[in-house]
């Protein structure tokens, strides 16, 4: 409105001024501001929205809306290189608007001006006070990639790795090492045993790591068993990637042997049955001693489909079992099978050498054996010793045979033994004993095997090869048991090796 005032009161003046002198008068210009607001900037590593007042003009305190508005931006240390953007969206705030700005380097400083255009008024631009901002840095999206296979057995398994990738979007970096890391799942530990390989083992893309780790246990069969796999980059400025928990179930192992096939012979109306060599594989790995490995020599007699018998006997350092059986337990004159035997593995696989045969002899009238009689009375002081004994642990652990001492004060030692036989032996003994030695000779001539410490704590009492510290005997006192035979009854001929 005071626009048109200036009007008519110009055109008043020329109008007066023409009538009366005739002179023209031009008319004052129009005061025109260009007015800008504050901007907010959001940007990401390329791009950045700019939310900013929309400028506009006024022409003698009019606001006008009709210009053109264009935003310009450039990078901080490249001001030549200008990019001017002229789109822009309405923003959620009052009188705003919304310049995208899309391609821009990260890590960047960045200027930008809004310029206000207008056919009749001319235009401006904020240069005094020029908006910046600047994008994000970028950082690189790290990503960690395998495949696998497993591959178990009873005691060994493999994890086969395919594909093993470290990327940079999407571009695949170097390999330091790759680490696999494995353990039973019900661990009480909980401890991790782990293989690692360096990035030349993964050159084809592929690789095997075998179960278990050097210096390590066989896996146990038929159990579960948890792993993980870790990838370290070679890049040190990138942190190691170790995947999620995965398992595996091991199966029961294969199990072969290489039995010998029994010697057999006759000797002292005994069958004396000699395994020479016994070689047991899990999964192609020989063992001679494992959680689950038994040693048997079975036998029976001939056209039977069952075995009779089923010793377990143990297995020596070479390989070797053996078994002795009294022919009075068997037939006469009848022909019996031998087999070596191994039962192995968890599912326990009885594995059995070719069938050897024996007859046994005809028995003749046997003649009553003498009575074993003990002596009258030994010529040693044994009092501490005296006292009826039993034999409770053999070398570290309980005897797979029987053993009973009666030891008098004087110094006379009866033996009762049943080590290959399930009838007793029995033997008298006179003995020396002196500062904690004992020594022995059997009523027959025979003289004792070894020489023994001897010492007693209570109710147990400890005898040591003196020539063998290993081979130590506990005995704990007893009451001796009436199916001993007594010193007048008949006893079997006596065997070969004797426990004393």
């Amino acid at each position: 409105m005071k626009r048109y005032l200036y009007i008519i009161l110009a055109a008043t003046a020329i109008f007066t001024a023409c009538k009366s002198e005739n002179v023209i008068i031009t008319p004052p210009a129009p005061e025109i501001g260009f007015n800008f607001g504050p901007a907010t900037t959001e940007v990401t590593e390329n791009s950045a929205i700019i939310d900013i007042f929309k400028p506009y003009i006024t022409v003698d305190g009019i606001r006008h809306d009709d210009a053109e508005i264009y935003l310009q931006y450039w990078a901080a240390d490249n001001k030549e290189a200008v990019t001017t953007v002229t789109e822009y969206t309405a923003s959620a705030k009052s009188d705003n608007i919304i310049f995208t700005l899309e391609g821009l380097a990260d890590n960047t400083c960045y200027e930008f001006g809004i310029t206000i255009a207008h056919s009749e008024y001319g235009e401006a631009t904020n240069k005094e006070s020029l908006y910046t901002f600047t994008t994000l840095e970028h950082i690189p999206a790290a990503a960690f990639d395998y495949d696998y296979e497993v591959t178990s057995k009873g005691l060994l398994a493999t994890i086969t790795l395919r594909d093993v990738v470290f990327t940079l979007d999407g571009e695949p970096q170097p390999i330091a090492k790759v680490c696999v890391e494995y353990q039973h799942q019900e661990s009480e530990s909980g401890a991790w045993s782990a293989i690692e390989k360096s990035s030349n083992a993964l050159s084809d893309g592929i690789e095997d790591f075998e179960l278990p780790a050097e210096g390590t246990e066989y896996l146990e069969e038929d159990s579960n068993y948890i792993f993980r796999v870790t990838i370290t980059p070679e890049d040190s400025q990138y942190e190691s990637y170790t995947s999620d928990i995965a398992q595996f179930k091991t199966d029961f192992a294969e199990v072969t042997a290489d039995i010998a096939t029994p010697s057999l012979s006759l000797e002292d109306n005994t069958i004396k049955a000699v395994v020479t060599s016994t070689k047991v594989y899990f999964d192609g790995i020989e063992l001679s001693e494992y959680a689950y490995l038994d040693y048997y020599i079975y036998y029976r007699k001939a056209g039977r489909s069952e075995w009779d018998e089923k010793y377990k006997v143990e297995s020596q350092e070479d390989g070797s079992l053996t078994l002795s059986v009294d022919c009075a337990t068997l037939d006469e004159n009848a022909t019996y099978e031998f087999c070596g035997v191994v039962v192995a593995g968890a599912a326990q696989q009885v594995l059995t050498s070719t069938v050897a045969t024996i007859t046994t002899p005809n028995a003749e009238t046997p003649t009553p054996p003498t009575p074993p009689t003990p002596p009258v009375t030994g010529d040693a002081d044994t009092t501490e010793l005296a006292g009826e004994w039993k034999l409770t642990s053999w070398r570290g652990a309980e005897p797979s045979f029987d053993i009973y001492l009666s030891i008098t004060a004087d110094g006379v030692v009866t033996l009762w033994q049943r080590l290959e036989s399930r009838q007793w032996e029995v033997y008298y003994s006179t003995v020396g004993y002196e500062n904690g030695i004992i020594t022995g000779l059997y009523t027959d001539g025979v003289a004792w095997g070894a020489v023994y410490s001897v010492s007693v704590a209570g109710d147990t009492m400890t005898w040591v090869d003196t020539a063998d510290a290993t081979d130590i005997s506990v005995y704990t006192r007893t009451t001796l048991p009436n199916s001993l035979p007594s010193s007048t009854s008949a006893t079997r001929a006596a065997a070969s090796e004797r426990y004393l």
